[in-house]
């Protein structure tokens, strides 16, 4: 399953940054900040679940200045859960995320 993350994966995912150094992990709380608490953020944060535990986390934002660009600044898989189509499903829900914010 994936879906948008939420205060308590914050540990889980600090635990997949350490395990493949996407950015250092303590920087995801004040990465983070605005998407908890501004109600009207367009930042899209997003992970992978297995056994109810986050396994994979996204990180995209909208383009400045313009409309319906996107970049995604982080997308990544504990190391140990790679190369098992994981960041494909991700990217998938991404994209799906991103057709329906268009509409």
């Amino acid at each position: 399953m994936i879906r948008p993350i939420t205060k308590e994966d914050i540990p889980h995912l600090i635990a997949v940054l350490d395990s493949i150094e996407l950015f250092p992990p303590d920087m995801l709380g004040e990465m983070s900040a605005d998407y908890f608490q501004n109600p009207e953020t367009e930042e899209i944060w997003f992970t992978a679940i297995e056994d109810d535990t986050p396994i994979g986390i996204g990180y995209c934002v909208p383009e400045k200045l313009t409309l319906g660009t996107y970049n995604l600044y982080a997308i990544g898989v504990k190391s140990e859960w790679q190369g098992k189509g994981i960041g494909q499903k991700m990217m998938a829900y991404l994209e799906d995320q991103l057709r329906q914010a268009e509409h």
